[in-house]
């Protein structure tokens, strides 16, 4: 099925200078790939790199900004609901909220700014 016909994806458009324009169209039949295809490729780099130079100041933040992603993984609702509001997360939990934004050692660095008062106290390890 063409992706024109294909209702899982959707039509983007824009202007560049001519001249980038006939770089690119070059660029794409030298390497033989459709323009689609690699617009597909840098728009998908470009999210990746402008969500990753977003300035976290706290960890509360970075878990509101990956919120529908980090609720996909094994971190029960009311656990993430606490780490938002302030609560330090456990090791696993530093794996899998780091896991999903691709920064472990942000994580970790975020979450040591949180006051040990907030610590989550645990009896079973996790």
């Amino acid at each position: 099925m063409a992706k024109r016909l294909d209702p899982t994806y959707a039509q983007i458009c824009g202007y560049v200078p001519k001249e980038l324009a006939r770089k690119f169209k070059v660029a794409c039949a030298t390497r033989e790939i459709n323009q689609s295809e690699a617009l597909e490729q840098m728009i998908a780099t470009w999210l990746e790199q402008t969500q990753l130079s977003t300035t976290y100041t706290s960890l509360a933040e970075l878990v509101n900004a990956y919120w529908d992603e980090i609720n996909t993984t094994r971190i029960f609702s009311d656990r993430l609901e606490a780490i938002r509001n302030g609560e330090k997360p456990t090791p696993v939990e530093h794996v899998y909220i780091g896991s999903v934004c691709g920064e472990i050692e942000l994580v970790v660095e975020l979450s040591e700014k949180i006051s040990s008062k907030k610590t989550r106290k645990t009896t079973n390890g996790v």
